[in-house]
């Protein structure tokens, strides 16, 4: 199951600029360290004021969403593809989920969606053993992460609100390795293999997750919004929307539930 879906466990460091209690859910068997330890893992910890060992798992999205489509094919359920421009057309369906991300945009006329840029870079680097992700930005130290995988490692970021480009910028790549290199010294010999730039569904209000009126037909269940957060939040957003849908059907005849959800 693990190699199918692309899910693996490694050890690593999460440094914060603040004092940081997130490590809580995130590290597991995580300590603390001093400050001359941080200091000794590189240049790019000198402004952390907390810095935390553990383990945590990484998984691969081009193979944890397959296998996702696999499960919900699986189970009954049946992948349609059309073009909607307004979810009120959808007359033929009890209640429509709109997952539309940045779509949404546009489809309910929501201007509080904006795209948040994010470029990464991939490289093979078999000296890397430890992860590193640092919180925030660490005073002149942009977003920044190395994530291991079996095969590779992606090195990022950036942060780029209301930037609709998904081109790779040559100037940001390197950047990102100097930076990156700046918290793993074992990078200096790493070989580029790829990377890109993705758009991420951010919301100026925060997820947009809610019943948008229980008596229309079909009722319309937002939940989306989620930036750059959306494989954490998922199961416990999909969850909170299968409360959404009960509440909808104990105030109604009992019908056959038909669910729609335009990714």
């Amino acid at each position: 199951m693990r190699e199918e879906i692309g899910l693996s466990l490694f050890p690593g460091y999460v440094a914060s600029p603040v004092k940081c209690s997130m490590v809580n859910g995130l590290l597991l068997n995580h300590q603390e360290l001093s400050k001359t330890q941080a200091q000794a893992l590189g240049p790019a910890y000198g402004d952390s004021e907390s810095v935390f060992f553990g383990s945590t798992f990484f998984i691969k999205g081009n193979k944890y969403l397959p296998w996702m489509m696999k499960m919900i094919r699986k189970h009954g359920g049946l992948i349609l593809k059309q073009k909607v421009e307004n979810l009120a057309e959808l007359t033929s369906y009890d209640i429509v989920i709109n997952c539309t991300g940045l779509g949404a945009r546009e489809l309910v006329q929501d201007d509080k969606v904006f795209p948040t840029r994010g470029q990464i870079v991939v490289v093979q680097a078999p000296k890397v053993e430890h992860f590193c992700f640092f919180c925030e930005k660490h005073g002149s130290m942009e977003r920044l992460y190395v994530l291991l995988h079996k095969d590779h490692v992606v090195l990022g970021g950036t942060l780029e609100s209301h930037n609709w480009s998904t081109v790779p910028d040559p100037v940001t790549t390197q950047d990102i390795l100097r930076r990156c290199r700046l918290a793993e010294p074992g990078l200096k010999e790493a070989d580029i293999i790829g990377g890109w730039a993705c758009l991420r569904p951010t919301r100026v209000s925060g997820v947009r997750l809610e019943v948008e009126n229980p008596e229309t037909h079909p009722v319309i269940i937002h939940n989306y919004g989620h930036g750059s957060n959306g494989v954490i939040l998922s199961w416990g957003c999909a969850l909170e929307t299968c409360m959404l849908v009960e509440q909808c059907f104990s105030t109604k005849a009992t019908v056959p539930l038909r669910m729609m959800s335009k990714l």
